[in-house]
């Protein structure tokens, strides 16, 4: 079959996985809301100053914005968004604001190039309304698209720097064998470029709040990941240069190429960042030994089985070491970014690394099944062990891709737990639920008819330290009404604030109710802190 038309069928394949992957699905970037002041659906009596939010990493310079409306969609702010100098903060001050309430929406790009936006409210006085508003929690732009190219621009990054990296290794006995080589090389060349720049113009819709001229140039040339990108266009673009050159000077290209790829990811948002860009610099150069060679072997064995034959052991030792360095590389980056082994369980770049850690043991007994086929000759058993080691191959490239736009650290979430009885309505809130200083909110509603509360309270019980006593939350009673429909309704709302939550770990809320019939009502809930 000739390279051309494995490489159309190739390609069809691959946008076959872009679609599916492109099915609508979550996305999470890596920053995470540590905190917003004020925290979402919080209900003040006193005006903030100012409109603060802080994030668990760096974000980009530029680009940033926090917007603030009032309840009739005008804008109550014409500061300027400012952020601390370690880059971990945005904020914005406020004027006197009269009581109603407020919207917040903000737009950010992290340092690994991930937009971020988000919108929550808040209320300054007695609203009008007592009835709590479902939360709407952190979110992140949309990526699906951006997770199907990532994938396919890893594979062909991957298998164009593995390809140049074994040329020097493989030992061509005709012309045809070395031409075949080189057509290969200038598909990936081709490949590479294309999805480098598929992947910029995707990232750059994706991180820009109002496509203009302005914020594009801000973009690429006034952020970190954006002169990365381009570091990354320049070097692919010098990819037909460097294929003719010296071993030397590919040897050069390959570290430019991979130390920007490193610099475009999350590498580069940890703080300090030069050990983790080492260790994803690491991880890619092995993974591009391991892949690049392959790749190789699959789509030479069938028609130059004596060139594969003649690579098979150099091959064998060579992927074996880059096994041993991507597991030591990939287990000191995972525990640099992740606080707590036990996170892996709760974020979706935990149960998606952990999937990985299966397939990469996987890799290894399939290597060994390969490495013991080789040594005794067993053409037949060898293909079907080199063709389940591709497939694996591909699994793990998937993972990857994905992953890459997940946070690796779980982000705390404001609780909203509502639940209903007859006329009746329980809705508690706590906000914005983090260890630390905390608003505890009770709305309640009852039939008029009903005795009214005698005592409405809070306890927390750390689950997590037993011997720690339950912590009582004194609740004071915020507002009360009366709703007139096809039944009166009598509403309550009970508010407290104060650092209750002390520490992260597993909690249990207990909502206590006594009416004047000195009946007590007692509900639990579960929850944990980050």
């Amino acid at each position: 079959m000739k390279p051309l038309s494995i490489a159309i069928k190739w390609i069809a394949f691959l946008l076959l996985i872009i679609v599916i992957l492109a099915m609508p699905k979550p996305a999470l970037a890596h920053s995470v809301l540590l905190q917003a002041l004020p925290a979402p659906n919080s209900i003040l009596q006193a005006a903030p100053q100012e409109i603060r939010l802080e994030f668990n990493e760096r974000l980009q310079k530029e680009l940033y914005s926090i917007k603030v409306y009032d309840d009739k969609g005008e804008l109550s702010t014409s500061s300027t968004t400012r952020m601390s100098a370690n880059q971990k903060v945005i904020s914005i001050a406020l004027p006197e604001l009269k009581s109603g309430v407020f919207t917040v929406t903000y737009h950010l790009i992290s340092a690994d190039g991930h937009a971020v936006k988000s919108t929550y409210v808040w209320t300054l006085g007695q609203p009008s309304d007592p009835q709590l508003p479902i939360i709407k929690g952190h979110s992140h732009t949309d990526t699906e698209a951006i997770y199907s190219f990532r994938i396919v621009h890893y594979l062909f990054l991957l298998s164009l720097v593995g390809w140049l990296l074994w040329l020097p290794f493989i030992r061509f006995a005709t012309p045809i064998e070395k031409q075949e080589y080189t057509k290969w090389l200038r598909y990936f060349i081709h490949l590479n470029l294309f999805f480098v720049i598929q992947t910029i113009l995707l990232q750059s819709v994706d991180s820009l709040d109002e496509i203009t001229f302005v914020n594009i140039w801000a973009l690429w040339t006034g952020t970190s990941v954006g002169i990365a990108w381009f570091s990354m266009l320049f070097i692919s673009l010098l990819a037909y240069w460097v294929a003719k050159q010296s071993k030397w000077i590919v040897s050069i290209w390959v570290m430019l190429l991979l130390v920007t790829q490193a610099f475009s990811g999350h590498a580069f948002a940890t703080d300090p960042p030069v050990i983790t860009l080492i260790l994803d610099w690491l991880h890619l150069l092995a993974a591009s030994i391991w892949v690049g060679g392959l790749l190789f072997i699959i789509l030479f064995l069938k028609n130059h089985r004596l060139l594969i034959t003649r690579f098979l052991p150099i091959f064998s030792k060579g992927a074996l070491l880059s096994m041993i360095v991507l597991i030591i590389s990939g287990t000191f980056y995972a525990l640099i970014l992740i606080p707590k082994i036990e996170y892996l369980l709760y974020t979706g770049w935990g149960l998606f690394l952990l999937a990985k850690l299966v397939l990469v043991a996987a890799v290894m007994i399939t290597g060994s099944r390969i490495r013991h086929y080789l040594k005794s000759e067993n053409e037949l058993s060898l293909r079907i062990w080199l063709k389940r080691d591709f497939t694996l191959m591909f699994g793990i490239l998937i993972i990857v891709g994905i992953f890459t736009y997940l946070s690796p650290v779980p982000s705390n979430s404001p609780l909203d737990w509502r639940f209903y009885s007859r006329n009746e309505q329980r809705n508690i809130t706590i906000t914005p639920n983090v260890a630390g200083n905390n608003q505890f909110t009770v709305y309640l509603t009852q039939p008029i008819e009903k005795p009214e509360f005698k005592s409405v309270s809070i306890e927390l019980l750390a689950i997590s330290h037993k011997e720690i006593a339950p912590i009582k939350i004194p609740l004071k009673l915020l507002n009360q009404s009366v709703s007139k429909g096809d039944a009166a309704i009598e509403q309550f709302t009970f508010s407290a604030e104060g650092t209750y939550l002390a520490f992260p770990g597993k909690w249990k809320v207990k909502l206590i109710l006594v009416d004047g019939d000195d009946n007590e009502a007692v509900s639990e809930k579960v929850m944990r802190i980050y």
